[in-house]
């Protein structure tokens, strides 16, 4: 019987727990919601302008994506304010600087990279240093000279040249350093102005003036016809003489490939320059009063290397000399002198730019050293060359 009642209530908690789990809230486990993807960086793909004044406080748009939620723009190493347009576009206004910087937008995603798009330039004031010639006709219509620092760079040109408040007719950079302008018409005394990024040119009467004159009578444009010589030394400083016409005492530039040259006013046919330092095949151009000089083959100015003795063969002579031998070497052209220990060879026979023949001078026994000069000027003294009994 005592059986009978166990069972009964084993079968009776049964029954409540049943009824305890059926009355129970069987809820699922809370799901969380996947991460919020994090957004890519800013890229920064154009900037605009790409140069400034080194003052700043000009407006930069750059352009490119994921501009969105910006929190900061630097040009370089400053902090710009700046603008969210959308987002592909940001106005900056940029800090004071120097040099070519790095633009950066920074966001949620990180930081733009630098790359060549993201280049921003800061232009010094230009400055004028001399303007020549520095009057001219009031017609207009002169081709003037003008030099100073800051006319070009790295991706910035000058945009503007005066003459007083008038534009000049044209102009062209052609350096860092060079402008030639064509004069507009115009009255008294005036002040060449250059303008860049950078901002305009600071006024100097003594070295950007110019004068308009009434009825100057047209002045013939100067010509080069010869160079002597036509060929010189990478470093420069040699004499060269330039025959033509037009030439004039005053107000009168002469370049080699654009750098100006210290001259000397022979006569009206003839000038004696001094050569500034270069390479290659060169323009030699003469501006004055009346023009400048036509460009053609007659003005061909070529820098040449100073020569090198690699080789010479037969490596050996007699003392009493008289035989000859082959040097080879680079930059031979034009070879006017060849010694041995200094005593100056015969029949020098240029074959090429690399080899010429001689015929050797007398010697002590014992090993020459050997020396070519052209108008590269004079090699290094070697000994490759033996004297035998």
């Amino acid at each position: 019987m005592a059986r009978v009642r166990g069972r009964a209530f084993s079968v009776a908690m049964g029954v409540v727990g049943l009824i305890a789990i059926a009355g129970s809230s069987c809820q699922p486990a809370p799901v969380k919601p996947p991460p919020t993807p994090t957004p890519p960086a800013p890229v920064a793909s154009a900037i605009s302008p790409l140069a400034g004044p080194e003052a700043g406080g000009n407006s930069v748009t750059i352009t490119g994506s994921g501009f969105s939620g910006a929190t900061a723009v630097s040009i370089g190493s400053s902090a710009a304010s700046f603008t969210v347009n959308s987002d592909s576009q940001v106005t900056a206004v940029a800090p004071a600087g120097t040099g070519t910087v790095d633009v950066h937008v920074a966001g949620p995603g990180g930081l733009s990279a630098n790359t060549g798009a993201d280049n921003y330039t800061y232009a010094p004031v230009p400055t004028i240093t001399s303007v020549v010639p520095a009057f001219g006709p009031e017609v207009g219509g002169e081709i003037v000279t003008i030099m100073g620092t800051g006319f070009m760079g790295n991706g910035f040109s000058a945009t503007a040249v005066s003459f007083g408040s008038t534009p000049a007719a044209s102009f062209t950079v052609d350096s860092p350093t060079e402008i030639t302008a064509v004069s507009p018409a115009s009255t008294g005394l005036v002040q060449v102005s250059v303008t860049t990024p950078g901002g305009p040119s600071p006024d100097d009467p003594f070295s950007d003036s110019y004068l308009f004159i009434a009825d100057i009578p047209p002045l013939p444009e100067p010509t080069v016809t010869s160079l002597s010589p036509n060929t010189g030394p990478t470093l420069g400083l040699n004499d060269v003489v330039i025959t033509g016409t037009g030439f004039e005492p005053t107000s009168m530039v002469v370049q080699f490939g654009g750098v100006p040259a210290v001259h000397t006013f022979d006569s009206a046919t003839q000038i004696t320059a001094t050569a500034p330092p270069g390479v290659g095949v060169v323009d030699v151009l003469v501006t004055t009063l009346g023009g400048q000089s036509e460009n053609t083959e007659d003005d061909d100015y070529t820098y040449q290397p100073a020569p090198v003795v690699l080789l010479v063969a037969p490596p050996t002579g007699p003392s009493a000399g008289g035989n000859t031998v082959t040097i080879t070497g680079t930059g031979l052209t034009g070879a006017s002198a060849v010694t041995f220990n200094g005593n100056p060879a015969a029949d020098i026979n240029v074959i090429s730019d690399t080899e010429l023949t001689v015929t050797v001078p007398a010697g002590s026994l014992g090993v020459a050293l050997v020396s070519v000069t052209t108008p590269g000027g004079t090699s290094l003294p070697t000994g490759l060359y033996t004297y035998l009994l």
